[in-house]
């Protein structure tokens, strides 16, 4: 008797941590995620590629933000704002973003394909990323300073 005791406490404890193991997974299976983000000043600039010239660097603010499913950054300066978008999985795209696509938007214009992006990470506190649009020759670069908070 005192077998099928323990075999039914043992059952039962075995069903509640099923229960449990898939419920919590329901749970996070559905949840959406939120991004991650923060702010830092900034210094901003252009870059024409086709003649190689620079602009003079402008004072400003970044941001970057993300989760598992999409990542955006941009700055904005007193000479230009830009806003880059990438959509990592199905969970993180709306529109016309499909996984994989990245796209970028100047000074409050439409969402448009990017053609490259170019980002040099040197540990957490400094950073440079640069981006730039489909049929431009323009490149536009932000370089992280001190946090915002």
């Amino acid at each position: 008797m005192h077998d099928k005791f323990l075999s039914r406490t043992s059952m039962t404890r075995n069903f509640l941590l099923l229960l449990v193991f898939i419920f919590n997974f329901v749970l996070l299976e559905h949840k959406k995620a939120k991004a991650g983000c923060a702010e830092f000043e900034s210094k901003a600039w252009t870059i024409n590629q086709f003649t190689g010239s620079r602009s003079k660097v402008s004072s400003g603010f970044m941001y970057e933000c993300g989760n598992l499913f999409m990542f955006n950054s941009g700055v904005k300066s007193k000479e230009f704002e830009v806003k880059y978008w990438r959509c990592i999985s199905k969970d993180g795209c709306s529109g016309n973003f499909k996984p994989g696509h990245s796209a970028i938007k100047l000074n409050g214009g439409i969402w448009l394909p990017v053609k490259g992006v170019k980002q040099n990470r040197n540990g957490l506190r400094e950073q440079t990323f640069c981006v730039q649009q489909e049929g431009s020759l323009i490149e536009y670069c932000w370089e992280q300073g001190k946090s915002s908070f």
